[in-house]
């Protein structure tokens, strides 16, 4: 992933509009794309 900081940014900028407006709805698609990160990244 600190060879992708836009995902990380676009993942974190993500959760907190997501937390804030949504009230945690993706969660979700956040965990799936933490462990496909994890899969591509190795």
């Amino acid at each position: 992933m600190s060879s992708q900081p836009d995902v990380v940014a676009g993942l974190l900028i993500g959760t907190v509009a997501g937390v804030a407006l949504l009230r945690g709805v993706p969660v979700g698609p956040l965990i799936a794309a933490g462990l496909l990160s994890l899969f591509i990244g190795k």
